[in-house]
């Protein structure tokens, strides 16, 4: 599991933003991510945990980075164009 994880991280980061299909460049590690994803063993806390733990043990200020955008898809009037 570990060995997939890091492949995972590696294709991952080297398009961030992107989608997971777009991300993994192809159907067989696409489809290989979808199943890391949907394994039982793989928690949002197994895969924290070394960020968690290298948190933990560091020395110094922490910085935490925070988005703030905020999106509306209301209208004022159904039918009405978006503000």
């Amino acid at each position: 599991m570990a060995r997939r994880y890091r492949r995972l991280l590696d294709q991952m980061s080297a398009a961030p933003g992107k989608p997971i299909p777009a991300a993994c460049g192809d159907w067989a590690a696409m489809k290989a991510a979808y199943r890391f994803f949907d394994n039982p063993r793989v928690t949002q806390h197994s895969v924290l945990a070394g960020h968690f733990a290298a948190t933990a043990a560091s020395e110094g200020p922490v910085l935490l980075l925070q988005d703030t955008a905020e999106f509306i898809y209301s209208r004022a009037k159904p039918g009405s164009p978006p503000c």
